[in-house]
This record gives structure tokens, sequence and C-alpha cells, in this order.
């Protein structure tokens, strides 16, 4: 039996670390922006803007909505007004 040895193959990213890419870009977004994704991503997505708090100026906290709309093969996901609990 043969075996081939690659050589200089760079290793992958573990995968939680696609999903904290997506929680930066969630964490950026400001209201109106929106972004197209796949549908479980996209729903991951919304869930990441639902959980991510503000504390302006120490003051009220104010939690962040989203919406999503299926969008072809995708789900596109909003962020919309902020909602005060």
């Amino acid at each position: 039996m043969e075996f081939q040895i690659d050589k200089n193959v760079p290793i992958p990213s573990p995968g939680h670390a696609k999903w904290q890419e997506l929680k930066r870009a969630c964490q950026a977004m400001e209201v109106g922006d929106s972004m197209l994704l796949d549908d479980k991503t996209g729903q991951k997505a919304a869930d990441f803007i639902r959980k991510i708090w503000d504390n302006p100026g120490g003051g009220r906290r104010i939690q962040r909505k989203a919406t999503t709309r299926k969008e072809g093969n995708g789900r596109r996901v909003w962020r919309v007004e902020n909602d005060r609990p």
C-alpha cells in the first residue's frame, strides 16, 4: 500500500471560529442593515442580534431586535429598531 504525504496544507480554523466572525458582524450592524445568509446561518445571526445588549452611557439596557425573511435559497437578516425592555 502506498501513501501520499502532502506538504504545506494549511489547517482550517475550528468550526466555532465561523460563529465568532458572524457574531462580530452582527455586533457591527446598525438599524436597517441586513445580511443574506444560508437558512441555518441566517437564523443563528438573528439569534446573535437578539442576544447582544448595549448599555449606552451606563443607562438603561437596550436589546437589539432582528427579523428574517426567506430570499431565494437563503435567509436575509435585518437589524431593526431597538427595543426597550
